[in-house]
Parts: structure tokens; sequence; C-alpha cells
């Protein structure tokens, strides 16, 4: 719900998002760098998870199963009387896993209340997540298991006029042992809090123009076994223009400057187009500057097989892409997208041998070039699509140096999926 979900300690904890599916009404994707209006991390996009508001009253149960032992649960119930607006929801699955050790249990509960009054709009968000899972080989050759927890709470106001203003907080917890079957040998424990405070405004212009201002104020702090006692705190403001004209053409200029405390400042800005060559046909482009803090993980964490780097530089990149959208007749949707990104001091672990350990780095310069394409059918309640990527990569690492992520990817990926209901 507009709302940052990022944890500063690991990226991938970024999904450990405290909301029932039952509770999703849409997936936002914004592809292509979105710092400018989101700050750090949104090097290659952004996602926005929507929640439904709660509308009348309704109760929803859900239960499934599936192999390898997967069970789920789920519950909504919602109602509203006058003003007030209600929904809570729980979720429980859990799976012994396709393979040893890759067992997992997940609850989820959420709580979504909304006020309407002479103010506008009044809303608070309430969740908490519980994900313990087996981690076998993920980190390195151990039988891992780790356990995290998510509480996120939310108060937002949108104001009659053009003004919203929203103040969050997410605490992370992540207990990790290296061995499942001897815990002490070695374990870590780590806790993330993190509050976000913003205030953004909306200004329709005559001609088809809108102005999208805002002000963030941000704050990491983390306690933890491995890492450390540390904190940061950085403040941003940004200014977005939108210009539709003659429903032919559509341009979008923005940039964001974001201050760190004690540290370094980044600008982002961007710049984007659209054409409609005909009724069928648009052509679009764009260039915009993005970046991405060090993890806590990144910069302090310390195993048998990783080590962090107290001195990793933020990377940044640049990203290029230019495409066509094409709709040859009422069934048919097409899309063709060339793209290219320049990161600078990309994040990864190296090391000269492809079994580690491995230790934070910055590299250089990282390239990324590709395509993507796609087209679907849809024909009543009949859906068909297929999407294919590909990209290569090029970077400045020297000869005899392994990474574990960056040049881990794809060549070539294609998805075919259909969807119908009878």
């Amino acid at each position: 719900n507009g709302r940052r979900m990022n944890d500063p300690q690991a990226g991938q904890q970024a999904l450990d998002v405290p909301a029932p599916l039952e509770d999703v009404q849409a997936v936002e994707v914004l592809r292509g760098a979105g710092s400018t209006l989101y700050g750090s991390d949104a090097l290659g996009g952004v996602v926005n998870i929507l929640t439904a508001p709660p509308e009348g009253w309704q109760a929803r149960l859900r239960l499934a199963a599936g192999s390898f032992g997967t069970q789920q649960e789920m519950a909504t119930i919602s109602g509203k009387a006058g003003a007030v607006a209600q929904s809570l929801s729980l979720s429980r699955d859990f799976s012994r896993g396709f393979m040893a050790n890759r067992d997992f249990r997940n609850l989820a509960a959420s709580s979504h209340t909304l006020v309407e009054s002479r103010l506008g709009r009044t809303g608070v968000d309430l969740g908490y997540a519980d994900k313990p899972f087996g981690a076998q080989d993920f980190y390195g050759p151990y039988p891992s298991w780790e356990r995290t927890k998510t509480w996120f709470a939310s108060l937002h106001q949108n104001f009659p006029s053009t003004w919203e203003a929203a103040l969050s907080y997410r605490r992370h917890s992540d207990l990790f042992y290296l061995f499942r079957d001897n815990p002490q040998r070695y374990q870590n424990h780590h806790v993330a809090d993190g509050f976000q405070a913003s205030v953004r405004r909306r200004d329709p212009w005559r001609g088809g123009a809108t102005l999208f201002t805002g002000a963030e104020a941000f704050t990491d702090r983390i306690e933890s076994s491995n890492l450390g006692v540390h904190s940061r705190a950085r403040g941003a403001a940004y200014a977005a223009l939108d210009v539709r004209a003659l429903r032919r053409f559509s341009l979008s200029l923005g940039l964001r400057s974001e201050s760190y405390r004690g540290a370094f400042d980044q600008v982002s800005p961007t710049l984007a187009g659209g054409w409609w060559a005909s009724s069928r046909l648009k052509l679009r482009a764009s260039v915009s500057r993005a970046y991405r803090l060090p993890t806590f993980t990144d910069l302090y964490y310390r195993d048998p097989a990783n080590r962090g780097n107290a001195s990793l530089r933020p990377e940044t990149a640049w990203s290029y892409e230019g495409g066509a959208d094409l709709r040859p007749s009422g069934s048919w949707r097409l899309q063709g997208t060339v793209f290219h990104r320049r990161d600078r001091d990309g994040i990864d672990y190296s090391s000269p041998s492809p079994l580690g350990p491995w230790e934070a780095r910055n590299i250089t310069r990282l390239n990324f070039t590709g395509v993507e394409a796609s087209a679907s059918w849809r024909k009543r309640a009949h859906v068909a699509e297929f999407s294919y990527t590909g990209m290569r990569a090029v970077s400045s690492l020297p000869d005899g140096i392994f990474t574990k992520y960056v040049m881990n990817y794809p060549v070539h990926s294609g998805v075919f999926s259909w969807t119908g209901t009878a």
C-alpha cells in the first residue's frame, strides 16, 4: 500500500510481507529504475502490493492441499458500520519440502481499518508473519535452518485536498542455525527496526499535466549477535511532472535527492516518454538513475562461508530502454523492449574458488543488455500468454574470480500460461 517493506539486514527479506495472500487485491509492477520516487533498492523496478479495502459484510474460507505434504488454510472476515470499515485475515500453510530439510511453516495475520471523517480517510494497517523453514544448502553446503518474524504497523491519512501523510513501523527478526541438528555450534539472531514518515502532494494542472511532490524520512536500526548494533537515518525530497497531451503524447520528468546522515547524497533523475503512433501502436523510451545501499549483512556479516565488508560503497546504475506496444486486434497484444543497464560499484560476494569462502565487494563495472518480448491473446474468459527474456552481462571482474549472485542468471527465459473459466 505504498509503504516501504525493504529490510536493512538482507535484501531477500523484503519478501517477508506480513499479509495473507487472501488480503491481496492487486499487484502493481513498475519496470525499470524507480529510485526517483522510491529511493534505495529500486534498481530494477518496484512492486506495490495492494490489499483489498474492507467493503460490506463478508466472510471467506479457503482450504488447499498439494504435493510434498502441502496444506493451506486461509480465512477473511470484513464488515462496515457507518463510517468505519474493518477486515481481519489469517493464513497458515506448511509443507515437508521438496527435499530433506526444506520444510516450512508459514503463519500470517493482518488487520485493516478505514474511518471516513471530515478530515478525509484515515487508515490503520497491522500485520504479523512467522516463517520457520529448512535452508538445506542455501547458504552453503550446510544443513541450515532459519526463522523470520515480521511486525508491521501503519497509519495513513488522505486529506480531502491533495495531501497525503503516512507513518509506519516495521520490525523484523531473524534466527539462524548453520547446523539444524546442532544449533549451539553456530547461530545468529538479528532484530531490525525501521521507521518511515512521508508527506505527499498531487497537483493536477490544466492541459493534462500533474505535479507530484513529497518528502520522506527513514531510520533503520539493527541489533545482532553477529552484525553488532548499527543505525542509519536518511531524508529525501522529490518532484515529478507527468504530462499527457493530445491523447497521443506522454512525458514524465522526475528528480529525487536523498541524504544520509554522516555519509553521502544521492541524486536520482528520470526521463520517460511515450507516443501513440496510431490507435494500435505505442512507442516508448526512458532513461533513469538508481542506487542501492549496502545492507547491514553486506557490511558486517561473518560466518565460516561468508564475510561482509564495512568499506562497501553504494551501488548505482543508469538504465536505458526503448520499446513498442502493438494491438493488432481486440484479442491480441504484443510488446517488445530492448534494455541496457550500466551498474557501477555493484555489490556481490566473490571468491577465487567456486566453493568459497565468499567476501562482499564492489564490482567496478557491470553491464546488462537484453530484450523482453511478450504476446497475449484474450477471448471471452480465456487468456493465453507467452513471454521471453534474453540477457547478457559483462563485468570488470578479473579472470579466476567467481561471483555468487550477479553472474548467475538465466540467459534465456520463456514462460507460457493459459487460464480459462468454463
